[in-house]
């Protein structure tokens, strides 16, 4: 029954996906994004083995799988914001998220291209698994970050490292946007014929 209804919500996320491509409207594009959101977010509940009740919280979370998964997406938020500090670019304004002052809406944007491949693809085994489920602290979720982005996926012609796909997006983005070019964004697939371990 659980693996029915994660396949129900994998199903969901790509109807509205596929409406994403198709409509024209900001609105209705926002729509389609929350509600394949809030189905991955079931779906990751089910794969972490969390309660009935088990929501996305942040950034103040009291359980420990939002505890990880705030911690993960802070480190990867930090590796973009290094990168585009080196640009003159305005970080408060960004694509998807609204523009605030005092906020970072590009980060948390550019951020999207790698919360699974990066963060999830780490932390939700953390739980999943009964040899590894437990209760990671900051360092623990840290260091495995670390260890992730070394490890390579396919990109483009070739094996990359996970850090260098971000180095390499981010700066695409930038040409992009200076020379009012079309961005493509990077899509992470989950399959295990995609990533290997670094060798390098």
């Amino acid at each position: 029954a659980r693996a029915n209804i994660i396949r129900a919500s994998i199903n969901k996320i790509y109807f509205f996906e596929k409406h994403c491509h198709q409509t024209s409207n900001r609105n209705e594009l926002f729509r389609s994004e929350a509600a394949a959101t809030l189905n991955y977010w079931a779906g990751v509940r089910l794969l972490a083995k969390q309660p009935n009740e088990w929501k996305r919280d942040y950034p103040s979370a009291k359980d420990p799988l939002n505890k990880a998964l705030n911690i993960g997406y802070h480190n990867l938020a930090q590796t973009i914001r290094t990168l585009l500090k080196k640009t003159n670019l305005e970080l408060s304004i960004g694509v998807l998220h609204a523009p605030k002052a005092r906020s970072e809406a590009l980060v948390y944007d550019l951020q999207e291209l790698c919360r699974q491949s990066v963060v999830d693809k780490v932390v939700i085994p953390l739980f999943s698994r009964p040899k590894t489920r437990a209760n990671p602290n900051s360092s623990k979720v840290a260091a495995l970050i670390y260890e992730r982005m070394k490890q390579d996926a396919y990109y483009k012609d070739g094996w990359w490292q996970l850090a260098d796909i971000i180095t390499d997006q981010v700066n695409h983005y930038i040409r992009a946007s200076r020379n009012n070019l079309i961005w493509e964004p990077y899509r992470y697939d989950w399959s295990h014929r995609t990533y290997k371990k670094s060798t390098r």
